[in-house]
């Protein structure tokens, strides 16, 4: 995915056994947020997520718009049911 630079952008790594990484770089803010918030729903829907791990350690928040997204990916919203780890 080619974005420009300082956009959030995300990597999804899929592992066996259903457990998946969401690896996000870049600054999320309300104008990155909205997009990288459909590309996340678009890509992680269709898998079958048994574990979920968020990887934010390169992500610059500004704003109340990406703590949301980092939430929502937390608790699993993307994905139905998975036990998910957040490290920021």
């Amino acid at each position: 995915m080619h974005c420009p630079p300082n956009t959030a952008q995300a990597e999804i790594h899929v592992q066996e056994g259903g457990r998946v990484t969401v690896v996000l770089r870049g600054a999320l803010d309300a104008q990155s947020m909205g997009g990288l918030w459909r590309e996340l729903e678009a890509r992680l829907a269709p898998l079958s997520v048994r574990a979920l791990e968020v990887d934010a350690r390169a992500v610059h928040l500004a704003g109340a718009g990406g703590l949301a997204l980092l939430r929502y990916l937390k608790v699993g919203g993307f994905t139905p049911r998975p036990a998910s780890r957040c490290g920021v």
